[in-house]
């Protein structure tokens, strides 16, 4: 299956929906609850660290007193940058799996512990 289709109506889904949705979407198509699968997930945020990891070993912090911060922040950006850019290249879409309805308890009525 190509990146970012619907697994149903095979319908190509946006590249920003991808990224911004990434945990729930609706499919323009058939109207399908869609979320990106975990393996592309992992992958893209596994690119994302190794990109910082490059960045870091590249950054030299010997540059002034806070020259620390300057690699610290690199990293960051390399890391944020990287990882949505390869999650839109490899999404993979999957059919989000119905969630469960929270149960809370209802007080009954007259019983809820204020007194008049």
């Amino acid at each position: 299956m190509a990146a970012r289709k619907c697994p149903i109506c095979l319908k190509a889904v946006p590249v920003g929906y991808v990224v911004a949705y990434s945990d729930g979407m609706d499919c323009a198509g058939c109207g399908q609850r869609l979320e990106v699968s975990l393996g592309s997930r992992y992958l893209a945020s596994l690119a994302g660290i190794a990109a910082g990891v490059l960045v870091w070993r590249q950054s030299d912090p010997a540059h002034g007193m806070l020259g620390f911060a300057t690699a610290v922040l690199y990293t960051f950006l390399a890391c944020s940058a990287v990882a949505p850019v390869v999650l839109m290249l490899i999404a993979d879409l999957r059919v989000k799996e119905e969630e469960a309805a929270a149960l809370v308890p209802v007080a009954a009525h007259g019983h809820g512990g204020a007194r008049h």
